[in-house]
């Protein structure tokens, strides 16, 4: 299927901004959106054209060679100065702005000159603005999504990373981007000696290539997305790559989708209806998730780090056995309120702590070992307990830009499998602070009745460890949610 995207013709502008497929033609003049691709231009002023990268609304991309002895790469972002005045839009304030982002950023590409000139494109030709960028060997987002190339965990990681310190990048400026598509950003592929150190994947780096959007002013609604959105999209799409060949999937590929999913689906939802965690607790979900995969699955033994005084957690990425650390519940009356039996109500202003004090239920955070005690002190007070507390946030449920039809289709099955999964967890805790406490064969006993709850029941599969039963369950709930498959049509992992 092609790529829908909002484009405008560069032969005869309009205010139409629906989405479109670059294929389709303009009913105006008949040629394809895509023309100035197709079509394209042999020079443009004193550069040669080597190839097109792509094209956005208001404007196109090309690789170009400067004429002369250095013959140096840049990019040329070309739109018709016709277009720029239907739409009552500046070329040099756009460029200035541009010019005083990229100051100094990381994955901003730089800008180093702005011209007008006549450019042919076919059998059509038009006065356009050209603006100079750095050259970025490399290809657009949008290409990652074909699935024409092989997608390892460790790209998909670092370019869902990068994305989060782009934005981060943007707003330390104060700016918006506005136009996050995939066609405006660049999957830079790094030479050895520019490897990023301790990076997932050190050869590739995002890089923003079209601010002709940005502004102080967060641009949303009435067809636009913010940033974020852009974002949680992107990401989508780099889990439903990763998650193609699901019947042969690897634990890390598994492990990395899970995670990416869980952080697409938490950024989905409104802005005004969410308390968007820092762009570095992201960073830290998704780093933490592909370096740990080769190690026993074991997070709760990782200390909580505060990097700096002024360090603060979301709940949302706050992970439950940490929560002991955080919560402040003289003699724990809190604790005793919200553990009551019976059902519960919890309200109050965003941000005021309510995740927080679920989340001081859970099993994890029960079976947290605080300083002065010892496993058999923690079994005491689980013993105690009368309960196991399993969180699964709702926004699990969601699959991240797909209709309504299809986000309600699954709902149960995969809260189901959600919450089997946080109990799998929760049995691989408990086995590790007291592994005579869990059956030999307690991973079988636990899969046969989730699979035995589903209709139709995927296969049995043999599984030796509690360990492999959390890998199972993370695979099925990552398959089930990310690809919108329905049970009849789903295979294990």
């Amino acid at each position: 299927m092609p790529e829908l995207a909002k484009f405008c013709c560069f032969a005869c502008p309009a205010g139409d901004f629906t989405h479109k497929a670059l294929e389709q033609c303009c009913p105006t003049c008949g040629r394809p959106f895509g023309f100035p691709l197709s079509m394209t231009p042999q020079t443009i002023g004193n550069y040669r054209i080597i190839k097109p990268l792509g094209r956005g609304f208001y404007a196109c991309t090309y690789v170009a060679e400067k004429n002369g002895a250095l013959k140096t790469k840049h990019v040329l972002k070309v739109s018709p100065t016709s277009l720029y005045a239907f739409f009552g839009k500046d070329f040099n304030a756009e460029s200035a702005r541009h010019a005083q982002v990229a100051d100094g950023a990381e994955y901003v590409v730089g800008i180093s000159d702005v011209f007008d000139a006549d450019v042919i494109f076919g059998d059509f030709s038009a006065t356009c603005h050209v603006a100079v960028l750095d050259y970025v060997e490399g290809a657009p987002l949008s290409d990652l999504f074909t699935g024409a190339k092989n997608l390892s965990a460790g790209t998909a990681a670092q370019v869902a990373a990068d994305l989060f310190r782009l934005k981060a990048e943007l707003e330390s400026r104060r700016v918006n981007h506005n136009d996050l598509h995939a066609s405006n950003i660049i999957v830079e592929r790094l030479t050895p000696g520019k490897y990023r150190q301790s990076a997932m994947d050190p050869s590739v780096r995002v890089v923003a290539i079209d601010l002709g959007s940005v502004a102080p002013d967060r641009r949303s609604g009435n067809g636009y997305m913010g940033d974020l959105h852009w974002i949680a999209q992107h990401i989508q799409a780099l889990v439903e790559v990763l998650l193609r060949e699901s019947d042969t999937i690897s634990d890390l590929d598994s492990r990395v989708a899970n995670a990416l999913q869980m952080i697409a689906q938490s950024i989905v939802p409104a802005l005004e209806n969410q308390r968007t965690p820092e762009a570095d607790d992201f960073v830290h979900l998704i780093e933490e998730q592909y370096f740990k995969t080769a190690e026993p699955w074991r997070p709760w033994r990782n200390p909580l780090v505060l990097k700096t005084f002024n360090a603060s957690y979301n709940a949302q990425t706050l992970d439950a056995w940490h929560v002991p650390q955080l919560l402040v519940d003289p003699d724990g009356a809190w604790l005793a309120r919200i553990s009551a039996p019976g059902p519960l109500v919890m309200t109050g202003m965003r941000g005021c702590g309510k995740t927080l004090l679920l989340r001081a239920v859970q099993f994890h955070a029960r079976a947290a070992r605080h300083a002065d005690e010892s496993d058999a002190d923690v079994m005491t007070r689980l013993s105690n307990d009368n309960y196991v507390g399993l969180f699964v946030s709702a926004q699990r449920l969601l699959n991240v830009g797909q209709s309504t039809e299809a986000q309600t289709r699954d709902l149960f099955p995969r809260l189901f499998v959600a919450y089997a999964l946080e109990a799998a967890r929760a049995l691989a805790h408990l086995q590790d602070i007291s592994p005579d406490k869990v059956r030999h064969h307690a991973q079988a006993v636990f899969l046969t009745a989730v699979l035995a709850a589903l209709d139709p029941s995927p296969a049995m599969t043999d599984l030796a460890t509690v360990e492999q039963l959390e890998r199972y369950l993370s695979s099925m709930l990552v398959n089930l949610t990310g690809c919108g498959k329905t049970l009849s049509s789903y295979h294990p992992v």
